[in-house]
């Protein structure tokens, strides 16, 4: 789905701002601030010479700032997922998403190429989801923030195996909030999640319909998915060339999987 919105050129700066401990001590004459000054250089230099020999992983401590984009492109909105035979599919699948410009990137997604929909309940509602895996490998259904049965939280634990089905029946028992589903599969948790995999939850309650907040959804009520991606040489999501054990930084930001703008 599409939406009239659109991502405009917008310009984000980030600045890092060090403090100095109190064992430091200050230069005494112009010489000694020079020295201190060139040393501080030659550690920023060294610093961007080790990201560039670590894959191009983009500084920790001083991130560049992202450029303005080049273009506006309409903002993809995610569906909202109704039950089917009193029960909510959600599928795990593979295929290919056009996130750059006539470029095919190959991508994880639930229900779809990439990212997942938005499924809606409400507190007291007797809830089943229908999950598949459809991908290559094993993966999991873990529902982040969701007040689960322990058996039916899908942690690494609870694999679901290419080709298997599995539901997940529980009652709505928790207040109003926004959360979300993902893999929790042991030693690829977050590679399948930079691929795409990630659907949002709304848990709605009495209050929440009471407070008079906007609910058409995709009109005025609408999520924001941001991801910070990298691309490679290729154009794909090469999750393990640009892992960072520290965080994976990437330089392409992406809302609900449309591109925004980068800092190439």
């Amino acid at each position: 789905m599409k939406s009239r919105f659109w991502i405009s050129s917008l310009l984000i700066s980030t600045i890092m701002v060090g403090g100095c401990s109190a064992g430091d001590t200050q230069p005494e004459n112009e010489s000694e601030k020079n020295q201190a000054m060139d040393h501080t250089n030659m550690e920023s230099e060294q610093k961007m010479g080790d990201m560039e020999e670590m894959g191009g992983h983009m500084s920790h401590e001083n991130p560049p700032a992202l450029n303005d984009s080049k273009e506006e492109n309409e903002l993809a909105i995610l569906p909202l997922l109704e039950p089917k035979d009193r029960s909510y599919p959600i599928t795990a699948q593979q295929g290919t998403t056009e996130i750059l410009d006539g470029i095919q990137t190959e991508t994880y997604g639930y229900n779809g190429s990439f990212l997942g929909p938005v499924i809606r309940i409400k507190r007291g509602d007797a809830v089943t989801f229908k999950t598949r895996n459809e991908l290559t490998e094993p993966t999991t259904f873990h529902w982040h923030g969701l007040d689960i049965p322990g058996k039916a939280d899908g942690g690494p634990h609870q694999i679901i195996e290419p080709g298997e089905t599995k539901e997940v029946k529980f009652t709505v028992n928790q207040d109003a909030s926004t959360l979300w589903f993902h893999p929790h599969q042991k030693g690829i948790t977050a590679e399948q999640v930079y691929k795409g995999l990630a659907g949002l939850i709304y848990v709605e309650d009495e209050n929440s319909q009471k407070l008079g907040l906007p609910d058409h959804y995709g009109v005025n009520d609408f999520p924001l998915v941001f991801q910070d991606r990298q691309f490679d040489d290729k154009n794909q999501l090469n999750f393990r060339a640009v892992h960072n054990d520290d965080g994976t930084i990437g330089n392409t930001l992406l809302v609900n999987g449309t591109y925004s703008w980068n800092t190439i």
